[in-house]
């Protein structure tokens, strides 16, 4: 297997498709008992995402749960793209907020407060594979990436993946931003 971004990209999509739902859920119920060791900060923010199910996505809404309970002021917002820039921003869900799926089948907000990079507190940031630094791959696009240049350097960044670390991706760049913290099945791994 290729430790380039594109042939890990092949690779784990190829790999997630051989998961089954259970197996999904079984796994999932491990990664949730991780999150519980990260020393999270009293901040009242996260960016979450809405997971891709046909992509057999981690189900974060459940971490979101977890992170709910321990913190009930909680709120939460989530990534709307723009594809003109390649970039995105954080929106606050509310009662109010209507949803649709972007062009890449994410579901995205379309209305509600926009919060500034500056005030989130925690990121759940979705990823393909990752490596032993805390780089990932994403889908390509670099929209967590730009992101996350913008966000407080002591933000809570966190990845779920249903594998271990590869060793090294070998094409990081220099606007490959590392995540804080990645959750497997396994291992909390810390960065």
């Amino acid at each position: 297997m290729s430790l380039t971004k594109a042939g890990l990209r092949k690779a784990y999509f190829s790999k997630r498709a051989e998961l089954g739902l259970q197996d999904m859920h079984r796994l999932s119920a491990h990664m949730l008992a991780h999150l519980e060791q990260i020393v999270l900060p009293e901040g009242n923010v996260l960016l979450s995402y809405k997971p891709i199910a046909k992509r057999n996505e981690v189900p974060v809404q459940f971490f979101e749960e977890a992170l709910i309970e321990i913190n009930n002021h909680l709120q939460v917002c989530y990534p709307r793209t723009q594809m003109a820039d390649n970039s995105m921003e954080a929106i606050l869900e509310t009662d109010d907020t209507e949803w649709k799926l972007s062009q890449y089948g994410v579901e995205e907000p379309q209305n509600g407060p926009i919060v500034q990079p500056a005030e989130i507190d925690i990121v759940f940031v979705p990823l393909l594979a990752f490596d032993q630094r805390g780089y990932r791959v994403g889908y390509g696009k670099g929209f967590y990436d730009r992101f996350l240049q913008r966000c407080r350097p002591d933000i809570i960044s966190i990845g779920l993946s249903w594998y271990e670390p590869v060793q090294a991706i070998e094409d990081i760049n220099a606007n490959d931003v590392p995540l804080k913290y990645c959750i497997t099945p396994h291992t909390l791994y810390a960065f």
